[in-house]
């Protein structure tokens, strides 16, 4: 997740690299895939000791994934402390099923120095247990809680991402003709207007099709009626840059979905990053 401020216009990124899913056939090849998925932010500054949790989604579609790095990113900006040393403790770890989190497999404790003046800092916490077997063994949509604990100085501007890094196999048959893929929940902190909706088109051949829809929630939780330009579940996004409608406007909480279809069975379309305009 990136965040850059244009003219009191806020643009959030939320990066999802998406592929289409694939008919499993006998003879394969494996590959590696590095993706990224958008954890959590909190922009508001915390306390002296202060702890919080993000929950967010990962979506493996590939085949016979085998976890070979996993991490979360976990940054903020420190403000003035006595203690010259903020302490970061950092637990991943999937809610269903739920395992002990306080497990020492998932906890990792961190100390970041600190001085008089308001500093930016980034740790990476190596979360592969989180995300190796019998947690993560097959393509799928899955969900994790990222907890945090401060202490020793005020923090701002808390982002989280992970970075998954599996070899999976390749199937050398047909692409199937529909796929759907969920983003996680974004919290833009406040109420806001959303503008408009933009997405990388890695690769669209012919006989292919990409189209996105949005739900938007006062809560957290949902409930999630995914829809399109006008607001309706019939209509869709197909136009990278588009309109978001007017329906979502003053509600906190914010997803999307990318439906990819091929009537071509050689063929399949790529979706890289998803952009959300959007200004308080």
């Amino acid at each position: 997740m990136f965040k850059k401020i244009f003219n009191n216009f806020i643009i959030v990124v939320l990066i999802v690299t998406t592929f289409f899913p694939f008919q499993v056939n006998a003879s394969s090849v494996n590959l590696l895939k590095t993706t990224k998925f958008f954890v959590g932010q909190r922009e508001n500054v915390t306390n002296s000791v202060d702890s919080g949790s993000f929950e967010f989604e990962v979506f493996i579609s590939e085949r016979d994934p085998e976890m070979k790095s996993a991490f979360i990113e976990f940054s903020g900006v420190s403000r003035e402390t006595n203690e010259n040393q903020l302490s970061i403790t950092l637990t991943a770890y999937q809610i269903n099923p739920t395992v002990d989190p306080n497990s020492a497999s998932y906890v990792k404790s961190f100390n970041v120095k600190t001085n008089s003046n308001s500093s930016h800092f980034s740790i990476l916490y190596d979360a592969k247990t989180a995300f190796s077997p019998p947690m993560l063994t097959n393509p799928g949509q899955y969900r994790y809680k990222l907890d945090y604990n401060l202490n020793g100085a005020s923090v701002s501007l808390i982002g989280a991402k992970c970075i998954l890094t599996y070899k999976y196999s390749l199937p050398s048959g047909n692409y199937a003709e529909n796929g759907e893929i969920f983003s996680s929940v974004y919290d833009t902190g406040v109420s806001v207007a959303y503008n408009s909706i933009w997405w990388e088109v890695i690769s669209k051949p012919e006989n292919t099709n990409i189209r996105l829809q949005l739900a938007s929630s006062d809560n957290s939780s949902g409930p999630w009626n995914f829809v399109g330009s006008d607001g309706t579940a019939s209509t869709y996004y197909t136009v990278p840059g588009e309109a978001i409608s007017v329906t979502h406007n003053n509600e906190r909480y914010i997803k999307y979905k990318v439906l990819l279809s091929t009537s071509d069975p050689n063929s399949t379309p790529v979706v890289g990053k998803v952009i959300i305009n959007y200004s308080p």
